[in-house]
């Protein structure tokens, strides 16, 4: 079936110390860091592949896997004592490699067609400007997992 995925390999790794210290003091400068670094490999999923013309099948029915996916988030944090509460920094970057992955296929006329004769990431019809035979085309960007994304912000125990 669509949604069955044959391997998975996950690596998480966290480091958490605790703040300490008189404030700006060296014990002070290398406490109160946390980070996770969470890595992940998963096998391509199965879809149908089609043709360019009409999205007839050919062949089998999910009889073939999209690509691997790799991703890899870190998240780091630095925590610090401000008027009597607690405050933390945070950073996070999702797909820390900015690793293109496919997000999924579907036969459906109104969504996506990540395989459209072997290449991924276009619409599968044929008036439409990202469309795989279309000289102008382009991928469509609803295919595709989010690039690398920093965010960053301030949080507060009270």
């Amino acid at each position: 079936l669509g949604w069955d995925r044959r391997h998975q390999l996950v690596f998480n790794l966290g480091v958490n110390v605790p703040l300490e210290g008189k404030p700006f003091s060296t014990k002070w400068l290398k406490t109160g860091w946390a980070a996770n670094l969470l890595s992940q490999a998963l096998s391509g999923l199965p879809y149908s592949p089609t043709t360019s013309t009409e999205g007839d099948i050919v062949g089998q029915e999910f009889s073939k896997n999209s690509p691997w996916n790799y991703t890899t988030d870190l998240n780091v944090s630095r925590s610090f004592n401000l008027s009597g509460l607690k405050w933390k920094a945070i950073v996070e970057i999702r797909n820390l490699f900015n690793a293109k992955n496919v997000l999924g296929w579907d036969r459906n006329q109104n969504t996506i067609d990540t395989y459209l004769d072997g290449k991924p990431g276009y619409v599968n019809d044929a008036t439409r400007p990202n469309y795989g035979q279309n000289p102008k085309s382009g991928a469509n960007p609803d295919a595709w997992d989010i690039p690398r994304l920093i965010r960053a912000g301030l949080a507060v125990e009270f």
